[in-house]
C-alpha cells in the first residue's frame, strides 16, 4: 500500500511539470523533477496505514476473534460467635466477634467485609445499631478466622436482644448472620417470644336424632372478642383454620331451629371432633 502511494505522487509530479512547464522541453523539465528529491511522508501517517491494514485484514470474514473468559463467582460460608460483656462503671457493653470463614475456591481471594452490630425488642425481627469499618480481607484455602469487635458500645434499652451480620461485598452483596442471643443486662435473662402456631378446630352440628344439621352458623370467638363464623355442610360438617394456639375460645351455634349449648374450649393444637347436637 506505500509504495503504491509513492509511485502515484511521482507520476502525478512528472505529469504536473510536462503539463505547466514553459520554455523548456517536456521530457528535460519531466527529467529535472523526476530527479527531484523523493517527497516526504509524515512517520504517523505511514503507521497510520499500516496499523489501518492490519484493522482490515483482522476484520476479513473467517477471522473470529477469541472471547475474553467469564470470571466464576466463589460464596464463602461462615459460623459467627458472639460474646457479649456488660461494663457496670460506665453502663456500656463489648462485643467481641469470631468468624470463621470457609473459602471453597481453591485459592486465595482478597474480599472487603465489614460486620454489623444489630438490636431487637422480641428476639426476631432486628434493627441496626452500629458497624466496623469496610475492610479487605485475605481469605486464603479453606477455613479462615476473623476476630472483630463493638467496644465501647451503647444499647437502646428498648432492644432485649442482638446479633451481628458479616456483610460481603463480592459476587453482588451477601450477608452471614450470627444467632440471637440476650443483651447481658443486669437482672434477669429475658425469654423470647414464643413464634405462635397456628391450628385446626372442626366437628359436627347434630339433630337431637343425631343426624347431620346443614346451614347452621358456627362461631368462634377469642379472648380479644374477635368472631368467625362457619356454614355448616348438608353433613353438618364445619371447620376453622388458622386458629392460635395457646388461647381460649368460645364455640357457639346459631338456628331457628334448635338451640345449642356454647363451648369453652383452649386450643393448644389441631382439634377435631367438637360437636353440638342440638335440642328441641
Amino acid at each position: 500500500m506505500i509504495k503504491v502511494l509513492l509511485l502515484w505522487i511521482v507520476s502525478f509530479a512528472v505529469g504536473l511539470a510536462a503539463m505547466q512547464y514553459n520554455g523548456v522541453e517536456s521530457k528535460d523539465a519531466a527529467i529535472a523533477i523526476a530527479q527531484a528529491p523523493t517527497p516526504t511522508i509524515s512517520v504517523h501517517y505511514v503507521t497510520w496505514l499500516k496499523n489501518r491494514e492490519s484493522t482490515q485484514i483482522a476484520a476479513e470474514p473467517g477471522a473470529t476473534p477469541t472471547p475474553s473468559p467469564t470470571p466464576t463467582c466463589c460464596v464463602f460460608t461462615a459460623t459467627i460467635g458472639t460474646t457479649c460483656q456488660f461494663q457496670p462503671a460506665s453502663g456500656l457493653y463489648d462485643f467481641n466477634v469470631a468468624a470463621a470463614v470457609n473459602n471453597p475456591c481453591g485459592q486465595t481471594q482478597t474480599q472487603a467485609a465489614n460486620f454489623y452490630l444489630e438490636g431487637s425488642t422480641d428476639g426476631s425481627s432486628f434493627e441496626f445499631i452500629s458497624r466496623t469499618s469496610l475492610q479487605n480481607y485475605d481469605f486464603g484455602p479453606g477455613l479462615n478466622t476473623i476476630n472483630e469487635s463493638f467496644f465501647p458500645q451503647s444499647i437502646p434499652e428498648q432492644y432485649q436482644y442482638y446479633r451481628v451480620r458479616m456483610q460481603i461485598y463480592a459476587c453482588g452483596i451477601y450477608s452471614i448472620y450470627s444467632s440471637a442471643k440476650p443483651v447481658c443486662r443486669t437482672g434477669p435473662t429475658p425469654t423470647p417470644t414464643p413464634t405462635p402456631t397456628m391450628a385446626t378446630v372442626s366437628g359436627r352440628v347434630l339433630t337431637p336424632a343425631g343426624l347431620g344439621f346443614r346451614n347452621a352458623i358456627v362461631s368462634i370467638i377469642d379472648p380479644q372478642g374477635v368472631r368467625r363464623t362457619a356454614t355448616t355442610s348438608s353433613f353438618g360438617v364445619y371447620s376453622f383454620d388458622n386458629v392460635t394456639t395457646g388461647q381460649f375460645y368460645t364455640l357457639t351455634v346459631s338456628s331457628k331451629r334448635y338451640r345449642f349449648s356454647p363451648r369453652v374450649l383452649q386450643v393448644d393444637g389441631n382439634l377435631t371432633n367438637i360437636d353440638f347436637v342440638g335440642l328441641e
